[in-house]
């Protein structure tokens, strides 16, 4: 009874073994997508309409220590922040690390300002 125990959860934690060599987990899982779906996706992507692509991206900021309490007492206040971040930083459209060049995705942010 033991031994069928130990092998029970062995046979448990294999499932979710996060080492290298395991097949679930490896850093080319990305290579495992069929190649029809890669380029169904990349076709999407570049014959679109809309250039570029317009991403949502939602940002929280939540305040802790700014309601006058915190160690330097300093008040700030949450929708001020948040309006002066919509204003300053509305968008975002991110550059390819090898070439320097804007990519065709464009993100949308939204800023949730949160004082607790």
């Amino acid at each position: 009874l033991a031994v069928a125990a130990a092998a029970s959860a062995a046979a448990r934690r294999e499932a979710f073994r996060r080492d290298p060599g395991h097949e679930h987990w490896h850093h080319g899982a990305f290579h495992d997508v069929e190649e029809s779906v890669r380029a169904d996706v990349r076709r999407m992507l570049h014959t679109r309409a809309e250039v570029p692509f317009q991403v949502p991206l939602e940002v929280n900021v939540v305040l802790i220590g700014f309601n006058g309490d915190g160690g330097y007492r300093y008040p700030l206040d949450g929708h001020k922040l948040e309006q002066f971040l919509k204003m300053s930083f509305p968008l975002h459209r991110p550059s390819c690390f090898e070439t320097g060049e804007p990519i065709d995705i464009e993100h949308h942010i939204m800023y949730n300002v949160i004082a607790v």
